[in-house]
């Protein structure tokens, strides 16, 4: 009796399964006949070339992943024809403590009231990112300011501007 039950849970896992593959299938080949349709899909914004993303250490990338993450998001929107009024609030930590500890906010800022999360403009540093020849000496300079500082969390603010992606920390 138990092997028969075991039997039937294994067939109706696999059922579940299959089932569950062909409406991922059927999702992806949706979007492929749509990009196909409309003659447009969205290049991804990289930050690094593949081989210094490989050569990385584990905190570099997922400074790179959050950076690429953020970037894509608001170049996402713009493409769906968003005002290109957001902008995002990175919130990069070593330490993975605490709720917002690597996370990504995206919004459209208030100018009048600053972020509390945009540094103030008397402590921030500046890098712009325009290729994969920017990004990975922009990122060093983010890490070496936590260490200079001696800080296992970073705020980051992102904003997209003349093609190039602008990283206020």
């Amino acid at each position: 009796m138990k092997r028969i039950g075991m039997a039937m849970l294994i067939a109706l896992g696999a059922i579940a399964f299959a089932g569950c593959k062909d409406k991922v299938s059927d999702e992806i080949q949706k979007a492929q006949n749509n990009t196909e349709q409309t003659g447009s899909q969205a290049a991804l914004y990289r930050g690094v070339s593949a081989a210094e993303y490989s050569n990385s250490d584990v905190d570099m990338r997922c400074l790179i992943d959050l950076v690429d993450g953020a970037a894509n998001a608001l170049l996402a929107m713009q493409q769906n024809g968003a005002n290109r009024g957001f902008e995002a609030d990175i919130i990069f930590s070593t330490k993975e403590e605490g709720i917002f500890a690597n996370s990504v906010v995206i919004s459209r800022p208030n100018r009048e009231e600053q972020a509390d999360t945009e540094p103030s403009e008397k402590e921030s540093e500046t890098c712009k990112v325009c290729g994969l020849k920017d990004g990975l000496d922009c990122y060093k300079k983010i890490k070496e300011k936590m260490e200079r500082e001696n800080k296992d969390e970073i705020d980051i603010h992102l904003k997209l501007e003349d093609g190039c992606v602008v990283l206020i920390y």
